[in-house]
């Protein structure tokens, strides 16, 4: 099943019902700028709408072959399906204060937290049931699956032991 892309007019159609007063802005300048800011947003709304396709096809993968999945969608290949189930999960890292829980990012279910005091780099790999997190390079922990579950790690840290703490939030 094929969804034809958008023609022209509707384009328009949204420019103009999002930003009709930008448009309309007499100067130049400003209306340079607040375009600038809307494309912005717009490229986040983008980035955002390509992941939770890929979240999608993730679901579908869970009981429909990525041969099928590719034919079905005109991806083409089981290789492209993979490619953007796996584009659609955020890795990055994020610093943490011993301590504290953290969100990981903004749409990862997952908080973090780092025992003892100190500050730690925390890395991390989502996908659609798990969370791998390593902190500083050396602790792996993977996130458990239920909301309001957590699981707890511990690594020798020098003279101290460290502990990480991941719990499911949504």
């Amino acid at each position: 099943m094929t969804i034809p892309g958008p023609d022209p007019a509707e384009i328009e159609n949204l420019l103009q019902l999002y930003c009709a007063e930008i448009l309309t802005e007499p100067d130049p300048l400003v209306r340079y700028l607040m375009l600038t800011r809307e494309q912005d947003v717009f490229d986040s709304l983008s980035e955002l709408l390509r992941r939770r396709r890929g979240r999608a096809l993730a679901e579908v993968a869970r009981s429909v072959a990525k041969e099928q999945i590719a034919a079905e969608t005109g991806l083409g290949s089981r290789q492209r399906v993979q490619e953007l189930i796996e584009s659609s999960f955020p890795s990055g890292e994020v610093t943490v204060h011993g301590g504290q829980w953290y969100r990981i990012a903004p749409d990862v279910p997952y908080e973090i937290q780092v025992i003892p005091l100190g500050v730690y780099r925390v890395e991390y790999r989502y996908n659609w049931r798990t969370c791998a997190i390593t902190v500083d390079g050396d602790v792996n922990v993977v996130g458990p699956e239920r909301t309001g579950s957590s699981v707890e790690a511990r690594t020798a840290a020098g003279p101290e032991e460290l502990r990480v703490r991941v719990r499911r939030t949504g």
